[in-house]
């Protein structure tokens, strides 16, 4: 195979995804019928405590505002990624035959798990992933630094080739 049908690019509004970005969109563009999928994933915020997850089951005003919260975050997240579908398809070069798709996920699983899943189902060829995201750089990453970034978690349990862009 000499070109990559099925790129998958993690988009999560970071500068680095959107290089991720028009890179899988050139590199799609030298493959005649590539398929391009930008894929945001939301991860929800686990409760530490059982006590806050009782509270939480038993209290519906809490319920309905933190469903209101993530749909919100979903609502936001595919209109950054239309936006982003429209700007590659008009500035697609002419006579390219390229589609781009978006998917969005709200997930208790970690960020990496859901693109690997994602690859792995959908029989993806190639993920184009940013080497920093909008992980916060300070405070509590501090502690998640033995975990590994979201970027080296997918190089290691991808099931296709992956690409991390500077």
């Amino acid at each position: 195979m000499t070109g990559f049908g099925k790129i998958l690019v993690p988009h999560d509004g970071s500068s680095a995804s959107e290089k991720a970005v028009r890179y899988a969109v050139d590199l799609a563009g030298t493959s005649s019928g590539s398929q391009v999928v930008l894929m945001h994933v939301i991860p929800t915020m686990p409760l530490p405590f059982s006590s806050m997850n009782t509270k939480l089951k038993s209290n519906r005003k809490a319920r309905s505002s933190l469903s209101d919260i993530y749909t919100e975050m979903e609502n936001n997240a595919e209109r950054i990624l239309s936006e982003k579908k429209r700007e590659l398809e008009i500035g697609a070069r002419a006579g390219q035959n390229l589609e781009i798709k978006t998917h969005i996920v709200i997930s208790a699983g970690s960020a990496a798990s859901e693109i690997v899943r994602y690859a792995k189902n959908h029989a993806i060829d190639l993920i184009i992933i940013g080497g920093r995201g909008t992980t916060p750089k300070k405070g509590i990453s501090k502690l998640l630094k033995p975990l590994g970034s979201v970027s080296r978690s997918v190089v290691e349990t991808a099931p296709c080739h992956v690409l991390v862009i500077r």
